[in-house]
């Protein structure tokens, strides 16, 4: 069973190796270390987890189970997914011979060794201490882990693909951004994770939240909206990573068509060349936009909250994408098939939430729900 903190990344790989895993966050919610280890005894599953003081918070809450908790703890910065992929590939077996025999192991670079204290702790040459059950599900991230993803992301996917189209696709994109990362919501890695799994490393990279209350915003945005939860992860977390969205597929269109504002299109066949141009002026879209629309944003929020219609700011929003359509220039066509669209969640969301769903979004999610409503640019592949 995969704690939070552990990447879902990792959850694919392990499936992908024919591990029997559980993603601990998505399968069973919100759950205190003690309740964890608890279902994972009960269910007989080994926790794997980068929380050096699992066992020791377990000990507080509940002591008479650290004696039955079987832990895996990966000693590894939960960022450096390749780092701990390797590891894994290496240790794992090893760790959980151990961790049967000991309860509580740590895979470090240097080995894996049985921590003290465990049921049989004598130290064990070349081995880590360390573990919790596979399980995942959008951790928060580190401001530092956040930084660095921001900076090197050039996209978040959104896929309606069967398996075979999306491996086709995912092999191109790793070709294409060889040196740049594409971020994975955590739905994308829950519907998604045996083919993620095969391209583990370093160009597709889980996105977890940099902001504790995200989900729960999610949730609200969901339960006001109507929208599904694929679209509203794509587009919230392109929105607070600064990203644009790569929506694979026609059908992705059609899923993300209620948050369409405006769309470029083409009439002719794009070469790698055309793609590559474009995708770096869509990232410039969203970039150049971010500031002043997640501001426009917050204000129509608060006008609606006030009683008043956020009809001038809508229509600044319209007319900026208009604006903006012409970098696109070289390739636009009257007809033919979407290659560019532009997203925006706040008018359904300012047409379903009404003054109570503003006034709630304002006053409990006012400091994070501006980042989640950029105007967000998705380039269809």
């Amino acid at each position: 069973m995969l704690d939070a903190n552990v990447s879902g990344v990792i959850y694919a790989y392990l499936k992908s190796k024919g591990y029997d895993v559980l993603f601990a966050p998505i399968s069973l919610g919100r759950l205190s270390n003690g309740e964890l280890a608890h279902y994972a005894i009960d269910q007989g599953y080994v926790i794997l987890t980068h929380d050096r003081t699992f066992h020791e918070s377990v000990a507080i809450e509940t002591p008479a189970l650290v004696k039955r908790l079987k832990l895996v703890i990966l000693n590894i910065s939960p960022g450096a997914v390749e780092t701990c992929i390797r590891l894994l590939d290496q240790l794992l077996e090893t760790a959980l011979d151990l961790v049967e025999e000991s309860g509580i192991v740590m895979i470090t670079p240097e080995g894996v060794r049985v921590l003290e204290g465990s049921v049989g702790s004598n130290p064990t040459p070349g081995a880590n201490t360390g573990g919790r059950s596979a399980g995942m599900a959008g951790s928060t991230v580190g401001l530092h882990i956040y930084a660095a993803t921001v900076k090197n992301l050039r996209g978040v996917l959104f896929s309606s693909l069967g398996a075979p189209e999306l491996r086709e696709k995912l092999s191109w994109l790793r070709r294409r951004f060889r040196y740049r990362n594409l971020g994975l919501t955590p739905d994308m890695i829950s519907r998604y994770g045996e083919v993620l799994g095969a391209y583990a490393g370093r160009t597709f990279v889980e996105l977890g939240d940099p902001d504790p209350s995200l989900r729960d915003l999610l949730s609200l945005y969901e339960d006001l909206t109507g929208l599904s939860r694929p679209v509203l992860e794509a587009y919230c977390y392109a929105s607070a990573y600064v990203s644009p969205v790569l929506a694979l597929g026609e059908r992705s269109v059609e899923e993300l068509r209620p948050l369409v504002l405006d769309q470029v299109m083409v009439g002719r066949g794009l070469s790698d060349r055309d793609y590559k141009l474009h995708m770096r002026i869509a990232d410039y879209t969203v970039l150049d936009f971010y500031p002043w629309s997640t501001a426009s944003a917050m204000r129509a929020l608060e006008l609606l909250a006030e009683g008043t219609a956020p009809d001038e700011v809508m229509a600044d929003r319209r007319e900026k994408v208009g604006e903006d359509k012409r970098r696109y220039w070289r390739i636009s066509a009257e007809e033919g098939r979407p290659f560019l669209l532009y997203l925006d969640l706040l008018p359904i969301l300012l047409a379903e939430a009404g003054r109570d769903g503003a006034r709630e979004i304002v006053s409990s999610y006012g400091r994070i729900a501006p980042a989640t409503l950029a105007i967000i640019s998705a380039v269809v592949l």
